[in-house]
């Protein structure tokens, strides 16, 4: 492996395991006055991000993924400022 992420984490997501109605919080992270809490996606920065069933997304936190993916950025919930991606994204449906 010689790609530029080869050094970088690798986190693995199995997206029903994610709490429903908070998937959004659990990818992205959330900021509040008390400071960062950082999602799967930070934790995922500079490596790769293996989404598993990313089908059982609900339709939001697949919204919002998409636009980060689109956009090459993302907000976390509570945040102002948008944090660039940088993140490999494998997603696999079962």
């Amino acid at each position: 492996a010689n790609g530029a992420r080869r050094g970088g984490p690798f986190v693995r997501v199995a997206a029903n395991a994610l709490p429903r109605g908070r998937m959004g919080g659990a990818l992205f992270g959330s900021e509040d006055t008390s400071g960062v809490n950082y999602g799967l996606v930070d934790q995922a920065q500079g490596g790769v991000l293996y989404l598993d069933g990313v089908a059982d997304l609900d339709t939001e936190a697949q919204r919002d993924f998409a636009a980060a993916l689109e956009s090459g950025a993302f907000r976390r919930d509570g945040g102002a400022a948008a944090v660039p991606l940088d993140v490999r994204v494998v997603a696999a449906v079962d």
